[in-house]
């Protein structure tokens, strides 16, 4: 079975009542809530639900810590960023998740880390 939506075996359907049932705190605050948003945590620690749990803990952390949810409208890269880090979406791979390319040859990596911060760095790669 490939643990993916409809093709379960007993066992991950079975996890993925388990991880559905402790992550009840947390579900209104997940950018999702259907079963194929949740089996990508599952599969991720091979259904082991005590650490796709505590993974997803860390990722809804981490989005709180980066502010993701109002990165767009309230965060504005650095002009250097905009202008010198090449790199974009070119379309989406066979499962639909989207296929990201980043053009590093003519790119000067130490200019580029001397004029911005990496948390700059980070909340560009984000708001991509």
């Amino acid at each position: 079975m490939s643990g993916r939506v409809g093709d379960l075996g007993p066992k991950q359907a079975e996890a993925l009542e388990q991880f559905r049932a402790r992550i009840q705190d947390i579900l209104p605050h997940l950018p999702a809530q259907h079963d194929h948003f949740l089996l990508r945590w599952l599969r991720a620690r091979n259904f082991n639900v005590q650490k796709s749990e505590a993974m997803l803990r860390k990722h809804l952390e981490f989005r709180k810590h980066m502010k993701v949810d109002s990165i767009i409208s309230d965060w504005r890269p650095p002009e250097v960023i905009e202008k010198y880090l090449s790199g974009g979406m070119c379309g989406y791979d066979r499962e639909g998740s989207p296929v990201w390319y980043d053009v590093i040859g003519p790119m000067d990596p130490k200019g580029l880390f001397l004029s911005a911060s990496k948390q700059d760095f980070i909340k560009s790669k984000i708001r991509d």
